[in-house]
């Protein structure tokens, strides 16, 4: 690879390093924020964000020490800046999903303890009332008018 090529691979990493942070640091807010549009249009440039960070260090993968001092510099500290950003995702990520998980089965429980009974008669011809079936409603008239 020649001089001039190295460089510039080393600058489409670092330019991909930047778009990737970039991303990740916007998508943390809309997690912090619990905003669920953001996400949605966040969710369609991760992918490609993330195939173009690694097609970049794939392109770098065998000649990253020949790269000028600076342009190594420079791109540590990207990476550890990513590194940072990446961790802190991760967290907000694990907890928006347990936290959907955690709703997901609150709803079930609320919903099997809503499913009435099976419909079985009893002796008297009526079917009994099963723990999880909603009591009856209670009406009461006022005879005064």
């Amino acid at each position: 690879m020649t001089e001039d090529a190295l460089a510039g691979a080393g600058e489409a990493l670092l330019r991909a390093i930047t778009v990737l942070t970039a991303l990740l640091d916007h998508e943390n807010d809309a997690l912090a924020r619990a905003d669920r549009g953001a996400l949605r249009r966040l969710a369609a440039d991760k992918p490609c964000a993330c195939r173009a960070y690694e097609e970049a260090a794939a392109a770098l993968s065998d000649t990253a020490a020949l790269l000028e001092p600076a342009l190594r510099t420079r791109l540590h500290r990207g990476l550890t800046r990513l590194a940072e950003v990446s961790a802190v995702n991760r967290r907000r990520l694990a907890a928006a999903l347990a936290a959907h998980h955690r709703l997901m089965e609150l709803v079930a429980e609320a919903l099997r303890a809503r499913q009435p009974g099976a419909g079985v008669y009893a002796a008297g011809g009526a079917t009994p009332r099963a723990r999880s079936s909603l009591p009856p409603l209670a009406l009461g008239f006022d005879r005064a008018l």
